[in-house]
C-alpha cells in the first residue's frame, strides 16, 4: 500500500514548432483530492484545421482535473477506479465539447482562422481545438490509467518490471490519432486500473507522443525509459528527477521535432 503521491510534469516546444513560428500546443497539468494524485498530458493537433487546438488542449487538461477533484474518496481499489473513471468519461469529453464552443462564441474565429473551418456548425468549431488526453490516477491502492488520442501511459514496478497499462487503440494508424474533437470520441477513450497495494510501484508516467515519436526503438523505449526513471528516482529521490525533468525533453523535442511533455506520479518520499 502507498501511503501518499506526489506529481510532477514538463514540457518542451518542438523544433518544428520553433521554426515555423507556432506555439507549444501541448499542455499538462498535476492536481490532488484527498490523498489522491492526478497527473494529466493534452496534446492539440498540429493540423491548420485544428488552428485552436493549444486552447483545445489546455482545455482538456482544466476539465479533466475539475472532474478527478469530483471523484470519490481516495480508497479507491483498482476495479472501483476503474469504474470512476469510466463513468469520468463521458462528462470529460462533454464538458470539453462544451467549453470550446463556448470559447469560440466568446472570441469569434478571424478571418485567417476561418477559412480552415468546413463551416459554421457546431461540430466545424470542435473541430477547431482538436487535442488528446492522457491521464493517471494514483489512490492509495491503485493506479488508474485514461487516454483519448496518441501518446503514451507506462507504470514502472519496484521489482523492475515495466508495461504499459491500456490496450492499444487500433484507429491509430502512425500520422492520424484519434481526438476529443471526433463525433464519436467515447468510442476511443480506454481506461484500466492496477492494484498496486501489494506490490510496490516505483513511478508512473503519461506522454504526448512527441516523447516517443523521435525514439528508434519504437516497440521497446519506453521499458527503458520506465526503468531508467525508476533508477533516477531509487538513487536520487523525486526532488531530483523533478528537478532535471524538463532537461530531459530538451532533446526528443530537437530531435522529433515535436512539442513533448511528460507527466510523473510516484510514491511521496520514495527511496531507494
Amino acid at each position: 500500500m502507498t501511503s501518499s503521491w506526489r506529481g510532477f510534469a514538463a514540457t518542451q516546444m518542438g523544433s518544428t514548432h520553433r521554426l515555423r513560428g507556432l506555439p507549444n500546443q501541448d499542455a499538462h497539468g498535476v492536481g490532488s483530492s484527498g490523498g489522491s494524485v492526478a497527473a494529466v498530458v493534452a496534446d492539440g493537433h498540429g493540423h491548420r484545421s485544428h488552428f485552436r487546438s493549444g486552447d483545445g488542449s489546455h482545455i482538456a487538461v482544466q476539465t479533466f482535473l475539475e472532474l478527478f477533484s469530483q471523484l470519490p474518496p481516495d480508497d479507491l481499489d483498482a476495479e472501483a477506479l476503474r469504474r470512476a473513471l469510466l463513468d469520468l468519461s463521458a462528462p470529460l469529453v462533454r464538458q470539453w465539447r462544451q467549453r470550446v464552443v463556448e470559447d469560440s462564441l466568446a472570441r469569434p474565429f478571424l478571418d485567417d482562422e476561418a477559412q480552415w473551418l468546413g463551416g459554421d456548425s457546431e461540430q466545424d468549431r470542435v473541430v477547431a481545438y482538436g487535442s488528446t488526453v492522457v491521464a493517471v490516477v494514483a489512490t492509495a491502492d491503485a493506479l488508474g490509467f485514461l487516454q483519448l488520442g496518441d501518446g503514451d501511459a507506462v507504470l514502472a514496478f519496484g521489482d523492475g518490471e515495466v508495461l504499459r497499462p491500456l490496450p492499444e487503440d487500433p484507429r491509430l494508424d502512425g500520422v492520424r490519432t484519434t481526438s476529443l474533437c471526433q463525433e464519436d470520441a467515447l468510442s476511443s477513450l480506454r481506461v484500466s486500473a492496477v492494484d498496486v497495494a501489494a506490490r510496490p510501484v516505483s513511478l508512473a508516467f503519461v506522454s504526448t507522443d512527441g516523447f516517443g515519436a523521435s525514439r528508434l526503438d519504437a516497440d521497446g523505449w519506453w521499458r527503458q525509459v520506465g526503468a531508467e526513471l525508476g533508477g533516477h528516482l531509487g538513487a536520487h529521490g523525486p526532488d531530483w528527477v523533478e528537478s532535471r525533468l524538463a532537461d530531459w525533453l530538451v532533446e526528443p523535442a530537437e530531435v522529433g521535432g515535436d512539442d513533448t511533455t511528460v507527466a510523473v506520479v510516484v510514491p511521496d518520499g520514495s527511496r531507494g
